[in-house]
């Protein structure tokens, strides 16, 4: 199969710190830009390319809680692209994307509050919550986050359960309560929103109680990764690729790196690949190391020491010990 490199990554930001953000907005600019690059990654320019011209950084960037799986259906289904080819450029736009500030600026907030108090509009300060929790176009708030999810809860808005769960869990913006953390995961949950019972889930395993009925009941692809890893740790193999698997096929880097690594060591070379390139196409550390040793041995793919230690290195940047220490054996060879 084909596996695209995801090196370009580094030189979009160059190119983009140099001539500033607009370019990832102005497809005739952004092709002149990478023009220097189409002689080292032909395809992989042309996807970029694809990418900017459909707006895919304004879609990712104003809807960054939808799923990377979620993106690349509607891009196979409305634009008629591959999956794998989709993917790519989803996954490349969202790491581009985490590298760089964005002045999305919050106006008049308070107003902005009482007005939605006023209309009884418990997603708009869902979404103004979520601005505050993730840091977009504003200083990072757990505080003012958990105020405004609160004030969403109050106003009927269940999706906020899941937050507020997850911040009296982990003591985010709130003091640390797992009490109050099962009040709000339990509501939630009772409201039908089931990403609530990822979060019993992991409260039931710190209280050494089986946490698969709440896994298997939410749509979390963490549930499922947080489920293999149960099975795993229990020594059932079958149902942790199961669980994995899952989770893959939404497209979640850690399901996918997991299942495919297991898929290859039971000899399913061409599915577990694949698995682990499309991990690896997310950023995903582990799969970017493996990826990396398979081209220097020859496993699974044409061996070529050359991409192998490009992959490494790129692991290696990302903090990964294990690809330093395979870079140092091979790279003496």
């Amino acid at each position: 199969m084909k596996i695209y490199n995801t090196a370009l990554k580094e030189d979009i930001m160059q190119v983009v710190k140099a001539q500033g953000q607009a370019l990832l907005w102005d497809p005739e600019a952004f092709s002149q830009a990478l023009a220097p690059y189409l002689t080292i990654y032909p395809e992989e320019v042309y996807l970029m390319q694809q990418a900017v011209d459909l707006g895919l950084f304004d879609v990712r960037l104003l809807n960054r809680h939808f799923s990377i799986y979620d993106h690349v259906s509607v891009l196979s289904q409305f634009q008629e692209i591959d999956e794998e080819d989709a993917l790519y450029m989803v996954c490349m736009v969202q790491q581009i994307i985490e590298q760089f500030d964005w002045d999305i600026m919050i106006l008049n907030l308070d107003e902005t509050v009482d007005t939605a108090l006023d209309h009884g509009d418990g997603r708009a300060l869902y979404t103004l919550a979520l601005g505050f929790y993730d840091g977009l176009g504003v200083a990072q708030d757990f505080e003012k986050a958990y105020d405004l999810f609160e004030k969403s809860y109050q106003q009927g808005y269940m999706q906020s359960c899941y937050y507020l769960g997850k911040m009296n869990q982990y003591g985010l913006g709130t003091e640390e309560d797992k009490e109050q953390a099962k009040a709000y995961y339990l509501k939630g949950e009772k409201a039908e929103m089931h990403e609530n019972a990822y979060g019993l889930g992991l409260l039931a395993e710190e209280d050494q109680v089986d946490p698969i009925p709440y896994y298997d009941e939410s749509d979390l692809p963490a549930a499922a990764f947080a489920a293999g890893n149960y099975y795993l740790s229990h020594h059932d193999e079958a149902k942790a690729m199961m669980e994995y698997f899952r989770g893959a096929k939404q497209l979640d880097p850690e399901c996918m790196n997991a299942y495919g690594k297991i898929y290859m060591r039971s000899g399913g070379l061409h599915s577990g690949l694949k698995y682990i390139t499309y991990a690896y196409y997310a950023g995903n550390e582990d799969a970017t190391e493996y990826l990396g040793y398979l081209f220097v041995k020859g496993e699974g793919v044409e061996k070529n020491v050359g991409r192998g230690l490009e992959l490494l290195k790129q692991a290696a940047d990302m903090g990964s010990e294990k690809a330093k220490e395979l870079m140092s054996i091979y790279e003496a060879v």
